[in-house]
């Protein structure tokens, strides 16, 4: 029977890195590095779609300096846009890290029968 602590170090991995990253330190090296390549690919995809809308919102309005300029009112505007597409991101992103927690906790049980 493993350790305690060699139980939980791979689930708090995917909780708290990367999801994938648990599958990594099991040593299923391909599933791992699937799920930590298709979570930054969704992570970098919404984020890159959000900053998109900011930068057209901000060359809509025009640019100006800093000092004048409210960011707030044109992140919101942005988001109310296209918001749907970032909330399917991120509902995307949370059903990966709950599938690459439950399957690290399958490896786990399984390789413990």
């Amino acid at each position: 029977m493993a350790s305690s602590r060699t139980k939980w170090l791979p689930i708090c991995l995917n909780i708290f890195l990367l999801p994938g990253a648990g599958q990594w330190y099991l040593k299923k090296r391909f599933k791992g590095g699937m799920l930590m390549a298709l979570s930054l690919f969704l992570l970098l995809g919404g984020l890159s779609r959000y900053l998109a809308l900011v930068f057209a919102v901000v060359n809509r309005r025009g640019a100006t300096r800093p000092p004048s300029f409210n960011l707030l009112p044109v992140l919101h505007e942005a988001w109310r846009l296209d918001h749907r597409v970032f909330i399917w991101f991120l509902v995307a992103l949370l059903s990966l890290w709950i599938l690459s927690i439950l399957d690290v906790w399958a490896i786990q049980k399984e390789s413990d029968s």
